[in-house]
C-alpha cells in the first residue's frame, strides 16, 4: 500500500480523496476502505500507475480488449521472471497432466498474433522452464495443420482457447481418431466455456481437460483447476482476492456469486488495488478434497460486460449459448446476431457447420428455444419474435469477428444495449 501510494499518481490521488493513508490500511478488512479501481481507470491512463522509472520496466503486455480498449500492463523483468516461475512450478507438479516432463511436448493454441498479448509467450516460456518441449502452434493455423504437428511432436498437453480447441476438434473427429494421438491433458484459459465443452473434449481425446484462469493484468496466473476438478484454486501469493456485488462493491458471501476483484501482493511496476475484473464467480467455502489450503472460487460463470438481456428482460451470458451449442454434432463454430424492432427481438444464430442441413438446422434451433426462457418469450410471451440459423463458410466467424485472440459470441445490433 506505501509502495503505490508513494509511487502511483492514480493511487495517491484515490488515498487523498478518501482522507486516508497507508497507515489506515492495517489488513485485509481494512482495503474495503478504499474504492474499486476500473479497468477503464487503467486503460485511460496507465502511465499514472507505473511505480517505477521507466528505464526498469522490463515488458509491456496489453490485454486482447474484446469488451474495450486494450490496456497497457508494465512488469519489471523479475515480476515476469516470477510468474513464469511460478507457473512452471504449477505445470511440473501436475498443472500439466501425469505424463509432462524433460522433453515432453505440448501444443499450444493460444495467439501470438496480436501485438504485445502475452498468453501465447508466456505459456511457451512456462513450458521450457519446465523441461518441456512447446509447440508454438497458435491459432492461426487450420485444423490439419495442427493435426501434422501432433503426428510430428505427439505432444502429451494441448493449452488453448476453448472455442479453437472445440474447432479443431469437431473438423478433426470427423476423419481421425484424436484418443489415439496421446493428448492426455487439455488445459484451457482467456474464455469461459461450459461443462458441456469438458465432457465433449474429454470423449473425443480420452484426456482431462482442466480450466485456468488468468489476466494480464494479474500477471497471468490468477486460478487454476488441481485433480479434483471442483472449483479453481487461486494464486494468493501474488493476490489477494474478494468477491463482490458489482452494482454496490459490497462483499457477497461464500457461495454467492459476485464480480472478482483482485489486489496485487508483490508487484512493483504496477501495482493494483481491489481491481475490478468484470468477471463473474463464487467463492467456494471449505478445503478441496486435493488437501490444498488455498481458497477456491468457482469457475468463471461469464463477464458483468457481458451480460445482456433478452426477451421479457432475462439476464443472458454468452455461457449459456455455449452448453446448448457447443456439443452438436456437426457444429464447428457459432455466432448469435440479435437484432428486432420495438420490444421483440429476434435471434439469428450463425454457425460454421461440417455438413450443414434441415435437421441440424432444427436441433439448433431446439437447442437455442431450450436455453433459460427463450422458448417462454418465443411461444407464450411473443418478446421473441424469430429464431433463425444462418449456416455460413468456415472460418467466416474468424474472420469477421475482428478478433484474434478471443471469440465474440453475441453480436447485440438491437441498439437498446451496449453491443
Amino acid at each position: 500500500m506505501r509502495h503505490s501510494y508513494e509511487r502511483s499518481k492514480f493511487y495517491r490521488s484515490m488515498f487523498r480523496q478518501q482522507n486516508l493513508t497507508p497507515d489506515d490500511i492495517r489488513g485485509v478488512e481494512d482495503i474495503r476502505k478504499l474504492p474499486l479501481t476500473s479497468p477503464s481507470d487503467l486503460s485511460s491512463d496507465p502511465y499514472s500507475f507505473l511505480c517505477v522509472p521507466f528505464e526498469e520496466v522490463g515488458a509491456i503486455y496489453t490485454t486482447a480488449g474484446t469488451t474495450g480498449k486494450p490496456k497497457k500492463v508494465f512488469f519489471t523483468k523479475d515480476e515476469i521472471d516470477k510468474s513464469i516461475e511460478l507457473g512452471s512450478t504449477l505445470m511440473r507438479a501436475g498443472g500439466l497432466g501425469h505424463g509432462f516432463g524433460p522433453g515432453r511436448a505440448v501444443q499450444i493454441m493460444f495467439a501470438y498474433g496480436r501485438p504485445s498479448w502475452g498468453a501465447g509467450y508466456i505459456t511457451q516460456r512456462m513450458i521450457e522452464e519446465a523441461g518441456g518441449l512447446p509447440i508454438p502452434a497458435s491459432n492461426s493455423l487450420s485444423p490439419a495443420e495442427q493435426l501434422e504437428l501432433m503426428e510430428e511432436f505427439r505432444p502429451i498437453a494441448i493449452v488453448g482457447t476453448a472455442s479453437y480447441v472445440y474447432r479443431v476438434t469437431e473438423e478433426l473427429s470427423q476423419s481421425v481418431e484424436l484418443s489415439e494421438l496421446g493428448v492426455r491433458t487439455i488445459a484451457l484459459g482467456a474464455e469461459t466455456w461450459p461443462e458441456r465443452v469438458r465432457q465433449y473434449l474429454e470423449e473425443k481425446w480420452d484426456a482431462r481437460v482442466m480450466d485456468q484462469y488468468g489476466l494480464t493484468e494479474a500477471t497471468f496466473a490468477v486460478a487454476s483447476e488441481c485433480s479434483m476438478q471442483d472449483g479453481l484454486h487461486l494464486n494468493e501469493i501474488d493476490l489477494y482476492v474478494e468477491m463482490v456485488d458489482p452494482d454496490t462493491g459490497e462483499p457477497v458471501s461464500p457461495g454467492e456469486e459476485g464480480e472478482v476483484v483482485f489486489t496485487t501482493l508483490s508487484r512493483k511496476a504496477m501495482p493494483l488495488i481491489r481491481y475490478r475484473t468484470g468477471d463473474v464467480a463464487a467463492m467456494i467455502p471449505g478445503e478441496c478434497e486435493c488437501g490444498s489450503p488455498t481458497r477456491r472460487i468457482s469457475r468463471i460463470r461469464g463477464r458483468t460486460d457481458d451480460m445482456f438481456t433478452i426477451g421479457t428482460g432475462e439476464n443472458m451470458y454468452p455461457s449459456f449459448f455455449d452448453g446448448a451449442l457447443l456439443g452438436i454434432r456437426g457444429v464447428v463454430d457459432y455466432q448469435i446476431v440479435l437484432t428486432g424492432e420495438g420490444m421483440r427481438d429476434e435471434i439469428t444464430v450463425r454457425v460454421e457447420a461440417e455438413n450443414p442441413s434441415e435437421e441440424l438446422r432444427q436441433k439448433i434451433i431446439e437447442s437455442v428455444l431450450g436455453v433459460r426462457s427463450i422458448k417462454h418469450d418465443f411461444e407464450v410471451t411473443r418478446a421473441i419474435a424469430r429464431v433463425e440459423v444462418e449456416f455460413v463458410e468456415k472460418g467466416w466467424i474468424s474472420e469477421n469477428s475482428g478478433e484474434d485472440v478471443k471469440r465474440r459470441r453475441i453480436v447485440d445490433l438491437r441498439g437498446r444495449y451496449p453491443a
